[in-house]
């Protein structure tokens, strides 16, 4: 899965590839996923600072996990 998502005016290139386990390896980064009430589309981040000021200064951005 690729493309652009929309912050202000921004627009921030993702990627995120998943292989799906039963137990997570040491080595597992999270995936933070945030659904942006405005246009119902989501956004996944492994980066917790932009998780978190997207919550504090967005709010149309709602956790998802």
């Amino acid at each position: 899965m690729g493309g652009r998502a929309r912050f202000g005016d921004h627009q921030l290139p993702h990627t995120l590839v998943v292989a799906p386990q039963n137990q997570p390896s040491a080595d597992a980064t999270p995936v933070y996923r945030l659904l942006n009430t405005a246009t119902n589309t989501h956004l996944d981040t492994l980066n917790d600072v932009e998780r978190a000021a997207l919550l504090e200064n967005a709010a149309q951005f709602r956790d998802e996990g």
